[in-house]
């Protein structure tokens, strides 16, 4: 019975893929492979505006934009090249895929924030505990649809001068010590899920001239392996129909001392 699920556990992470909301054309040129779905905001528009709380007290806009390439560097860190032209319509991480590799599926979020403060944090905040204060998945009542976002979901901030324009891309070069993905909602030790309902991304930060930040949005991959691993014979997660999240958090950016 082990050696069994060990080879469907094996299974389930080579085909597990977390996609965005482009569905038919995923289902239709995927065939039986495992799917977990997610629409990333609290209504089916998939408008990401959802994510970052754009209080006009000390935010000027916001501006997403879609990855274009990973490359990956001799000291194995990684450079993210997104497009240079905001998103207007369509918002979407891209997919997660084990079997294919793809490493292409971050979001890079521009926030530009109001002058009438020179030093900010950045939060985020869930609307719930998802895990009512334990440490088990079975806490959450996994379903086709509306799974909590910030199950999967990690993210972190950069300063304005980390983000370069470089011909038809803004490029992030992060550092060993300094990668894309550090903050998230859930923590593992082991397959033990602990869940943090409120984060501070990063430290008080000074602005420069700019007034400029950026967020990156990415997957947090140790929870994703926990979940799938929770759920082998769930049929939800086995599904060709897919699994759909919801976004049940927000990002904030605050004045200091506000």
């Amino acid at each position: 019975m082990a050696n069994f699920l060990s080879k469907r556990l094996k299974l389930i992470r080579l085909q597990a893929i977390l996609a965005s909301c482009f569905f038919a054309v995923c289902v239709a040129s995927a065939g039986t492979a495992t799917f977990a779905w997610f629409y990333v905001n609290r209504k089916v528009s998939a408008d990401y505006q959802s994510i970052v709380a754009t209080d006009v007290k000390y935010i000027k806009s916001c501006e997403y934009y879609a990855i274009d390439h990973v490359t990956v560097n001799s000291d194995n860190t990684r450079t993210y090249s997104f497009n240079n032209t905001p998103l207007s319509a369509g918002y979407a991480i891209g997919k997660y895929s084990r079997a294919f590799a793809t490493e292409e599926h971050q979001i890079l979020i521009k926030v530009t924030l109001n002058e009438l403060y020179s030093t900010f944090i950045s939060t985020a905040t869930a609307d719930t505990d998802i895990l009512n204060g334990g440490h088990s998945w079975d806490a959450v009542s996994w379903a086709t649809s509306n799974n909590p976002l910030s199950s999967i979901v990690a993210f972190n901030v950069y300063a304005v001068d980390q983000i370069t324009a470089s011909g038809n891309y803004l490029v992030l070069s992060p550092t060993a010590d300094n990668p894309t993905t550090k903050y998230s909602f859930v923590s593992m030790s082991g397959e033990t899920p602990t869940y943090t309902k409120f984060l501070q991304i990063g430290n008080e930060f000074t602005t420069t001239a700019d007034s400029v930040i950026y967020f990156v949005i990415d997957y947090n991959l140790s929870a994703i392996d926990s979940i799938y691993s929770y759920n082998i014979g769930n049929a939800a997660f086995e599904s060709d129909s897919g699994i759909t999240y919801q976004c049940d958090f927000a990002i904030r950016v605050l004045g200091a001392g506000a």
